[in-house]
């Protein structure tokens, strides 16, 4: 709740420039973890003091792809919670108003959604690899789903996407996948996806069109990492269902 008033108060608002600290380094076997802490610059006195009150902490998971298997997933009425099944998982697109799929879903050779790949896709092949094309065949074999902003380094975004909101940035880069979010409850913005671009060498995002829910969980050899923004999840989705990317270690 307490970041749901703050949202009143910092919308619209860009951070000026970000400094990472690391905080933690974790091996959690099928994955590595990273948590930072983010020092932000606001060009408003009003909106950093406010800020100033919030401790945000980003955290990144990096998945070698040669260590799990991908595989869409849905949630019901699409078809049965089968979340946890998978080691890993976190939601990548939603169902429009109308409670339809979202365009650009492609569940192995069911089409859900209209198949207008209008923007760059992540395709999961036969093994479950996920690669990023920027221009995807309606007639591909694999699993797919379109990626509607991507985030180049220093790329200014609408202001919408670019302020401090609960948000995510999935990478496949140099044969690893990145997923980066806040920490908990703590927000993100595009400014702080940038600095971590430059810590880990990524040449760019995509931000999942989770918009401000986001919901993940990544079990690793010693600690889970889990968080829902949005209330009473499990009620929701039987009404509007989200899509979900999910991974197993081999």
């Amino acid at each position: 709740m307490r970041n749901f008033i703050r949202f009143v108060f910092v919308q619209q608002h860009r951070p000026v420039e970000v400094k990472l600290d690391q905080l933690e380094y974790r091996d959690e076997g099928a994955f590595e973890v990273y948590i930072y802490s983010a020092n932000r610059t606001w060009s408003s006195r009003r909106v950093s003091w406010i800020n100033a009150m919030f401790n945000d902490e980003l955290i990144l998971f990096k998945i070698p792809v040669t260590s799990a298997r991908f595989e869409n997933v849905t949630e019901a009425p699409m078809g049965n919670d089968s979340r946890r099944d998978f080691d890993c998982w976190f939601n990548t697109q939603y169902f429009m108003e109308n409670r339809e799929p979202c365009d650009g879903w492609k569940d192995n050779e069911v089409v859900l959604g209209s198949p207008r790949f209008e923007h760059p896709t992540v395709e999961i092949d036969s093994d479950g690899v996920p690669q990023i094309h920027v221009r995807s065949s309606r007639n591909s074999s694999g699993q797919l789903f379109e990626c509607r902003h991507v985030h180049r380094p220093g790329q200014k975004q609408p202001i919408f996407m670019d302020d401090l909101n609960y948000r995510s940035y999935l990478a496949v880069n140099n044969g690893f996948v990145y997923y980066a979010v806040g920490h908990g409850n703590s927000l993100i913005s595009c400014r702080d996806a940038d600095a971590l671009m430059k810590l880990h060498d990524i040449d760019r995002w995509i931000i999942t069109d989770g918009g401000t829910s986001i919901d993940y969980s990544f079990k690793g050899r010693h600690s889970t990492y889990q968080f829902s923004s949005v209330p009473f999840r499990s009620v929701f989705s039987k009404w509007n269902s989200p899509f979900y990317l999910g991974a197993n270690a081999h």
